[in-house]
């Protein structure tokens, strides 16, 4: 792991450490595999899609959520650096079930990624280098695995509460 601090103080319950700068903020998500940061505004953003029953309108594109995304240094580094890809709906929770990062599948999994934008209340468990795992699930689009929990059983869970939303 070339991410700069000791893996124990990497994770915070609702943001990646702020230990990790933006210039470093590609490198740790190409180590660990995900990037989570609490967002109040996009949480008030994907309850207002969903109050206004626009979730899957047009309105919910990644252009509604850009300007809170912009406002944080590393969220900003990293949508500069990955390719569009489509956004489908903004998640008002995670459910229950492990989704990995489909490199095995798809050999343009290094350009892009995927983005979930989070309503207030959001918990979930990232399984820490779990895009790395040479593992089969069921392809869910284009970009992710569903992946059998046992599977996972030997790689770290961390734990994430956005109470007020995020990405």
């Amino acid at each position: 792991m070339a991410s700069s601090a000791s893996a124990e103080n990497l994770f915070e319950p609702n943001q990646v450490s702020l230990a990790i700068s933006v210039d470093a903020v590609l490198q740790f998500l190409d180590d660990h595999g995900f990037f989570y940061q609490a967002v109040p505004e996009i949480g008030e953003l994907v309850e207002e899609l969903y109050r206004t029953k626009r979730s899957r309108s047009e309105d919910a594109r990644v252009e509604y959520f850009r300007p809170a995304l912009r406002q944080d240094p590393r969220l900003s580094r990293i949508l500069d650096h990955f390719a569009e890809v489509p956004f489908r709906i903004p998640w008002g929770t995670i459910p229950e079930v492990f989704y990995i990062w489909n490199r095995k599948t798809d050999p343009t999994a290094d350009t892009g990624f995927v983005g979930y934008m989070l309503s207030p209340g959001s918990l979930y468990v990232c399984a820490d280098g779990s895009h790395r795992l040479d593992i089969d699930g069921e392809l869910v689009g284009t970009r992710v695995l569903r992946v059998a929990d046992h599977l996972l059983e030997n790689v770290p869970k961390i734990g994430v509460d956005l109470k007020e939303g995020g990405v």
